[in-house]
């Protein structure tokens, strides 16, 4: 039987709004403690707003169904290798962000640290993180194996719509996820370039 797809509200506004505590500095220039204090705040406000859209979002809903499965992965060469418990018939995305646009990047989401497990190449791993327009630091550990250049999965958090820690697992990795599998799961289009993670406007080129 097929299970009905959640409906989600649509996102109102964007991630982009400015979030900032307004402070009037009456006795001069900020301090540093002073600008310390303001980033710390704007960091959680934009924490607090990003998992309020992503819970509304359908990648919130990603993984809620009973058709959970345990996969196998690996980079290209083999030196990486993992296991995560996916429902891919819950759905995967698709991200038109400027890393993602550039990696060509599939993903599901293993939600929480109990349903990712690293099994073999953990000092292979190099992290890259950068910091996007619209946050105050990096966010994603975005990791790859430093023998074949290959992105098996991202680590990220803490979200707790996802379960707190959470990583997105790049599907083209899965070794044991059939073809049929493959075409079956649905693909929401994110619009991870205006911080919308809702669907992005123009999605062909994904």
């Amino acid at each position: 039987m097929k299970r009905p797809r959640p409906e989600c509200a649509p996102l109102k506004g964007s991630l982009r709004e400015p979030f900032a505590p307004k402070r009037a500095f009456e006795s001069g220039p900020p301090s540093t403690a002073d600008k310390a204090s303001l980033r710390t705040k704007a960091s959680n406000e934009y924490c607090s707003l990003a998992q309020a859209r992503w819970a509304s979002s359908p990648l919130g809903h990603q993984g809620a169904s009973a058709m959970m499965k345990t996969y196998k992965g690996s980079c290209h060469c083999g030196s990486v290798r993992f296991e995560c418990d996916l429902d891919l018939s819950a759905g995967t995305t698709r991200c038109n962000c400027r890393f993602c646009r550039k990696a060509r990047f599939w993903m599901a989401f293993a939600k929480g640290k109990d349903a990712f497990r690293l099994l073999q190449g953990a000092e292979l791993l190099t992290d890259y993180q950068h910091t996007p327009p619209s946050r105050p630091g990096p966010f994603l550990h975005l990791l790859f194996c430093s023998r074949c250049g290959v992105r098996p999965f991202t680590r990220g958090g803490p979200l707790p719509v996802l379960g707190g820690e959470f990583h997105a697992v790049n599907i083209a990795c899965l070794d044991d996820a059939t073809d049929e599998e493959l075409a079956r799961a649905p693909v929401h289009f994110a619009d991870g370039r205006n911080d919308d993670w809702n669907r992005a406007a123009e999605t062909r080129y994904l």
